[in-house]
């Protein structure tokens, strides 16, 4: 049983039209939400950031904020000593988001507001076609939106936040690739809760919901005021896969060629993996 079923947070997603209908409820379940998300082809993968992920394989363990932030450090002073990333008065969330942007491993998680770009993502992956995917819906209305322009180092920016608080951070267009995936960045002080820090690495409340509580989100909504999940999950089913990316690229146009409009995303629609 995954992490996501234990807490009750995993809903099963059905066909592709039953699916896209549950994805419907999400965004219309209250005006007091506003959802980000990330879509992963494989329902067994954690929410951890590529940096925890990194870390944890040199440990062995899952790493302490201390131990990410260390490393962090040792990032940033490497990349403002290389050149890359910037130019030296960058502010280091920018130069972080840039660097997350061509495959550094920094402790950003990357998020689209647009659920059908997440979708995508948990299914575009040929190599996995016979693993159920998952789609996270990420509740952040009350996370601290952190803008482009922020000058804060990361640190002061991370401990300013309070306890089991989200940060968003909203990039500048970087380039078209950003733009049409309408990418943001989530993070925060890595979880002191153990459980909670073994599923994800950034500071999502996760109660235990019940099976009701999850489910009248996508039945018949009671009286009163509707509870708010800080997460959902979507599961997306093996054999709903091609037939979802055939939906996406049809009714929304969305393909390798047209997620990554550039000479990567070219190479990677016409490459040795491409169908």
């Amino acid at each position: 049983m995954s992490f996501w079923s234990y807490r009750h947070l995993l809903e099963a997603g059905g066909n592709a039209e039953s699916l896209l209908a549950k994805v419907a409820r999400i965004t219309t379940w209250s005006t007091a939400c506003q959802f980000v998300w990330r879509g992963h082809p494989d329902q067994a993968w954690t929410l951890h950031s590529a940096l925890f992920e990194r870390v944890r394989r040199q440990l062995g363990a899952d790493p302490s904020e201390v131990q990410l932030r260390e490393a962090e450090t040792r990032l940033l002073a490497q990349a403002l000593r290389r050149g890359v990333g910037g130019t030296p008065g960058d502010p280091e969330l920018q130069r972080l988001a840039v660097l997350q942007h061509h495959g550094t491993a920094t402790r950003f998680i990357d998020v689209t507001t647009d659920p059908m770009i997440a979708l995508w993502f948990a299914c575009e992956d040929h190599d996995l076609d016979d693993r159920p995917g998952i789609l996270f819906a990420i509740e952040v209305s009350k996370a601290k939106s952190v803008e482009w322009s922020d000058t804060r180092p990361v640190a002061e920016v991370v401990d300013s936040l309070g306890p089991d608080q989200l940060a968003v951070y909203w990039p500048r267009a970087i380039d078209a690739r950003i733009q049409v995936q309408r990418g943001a960045f989530v993070f925060g002080h890595v979880p002191n809760d153990l459980a909670t820090r073994a599923a994800t690495s950034v500071p999502i409340r996760l109660p235990f919901w019940t099976v009701v509580q999850r489910q009248s989100v996508f039945g018949q909504r009671g009286p009163g005021r509707p509870p708010v999940p800080s997460i959902l999950a979507l599961s997306i089913p093996t054999h709903t896969k091609r037939r979802l990316l055939a939906i996406l690229e049809r009714s929304y146009g969305y393909s390798a060629e047209t997620i990554y409009p550039d000479i990567d995303g070219f190479s990677r629609a016409y490459g040795r993996r491409s169908p």
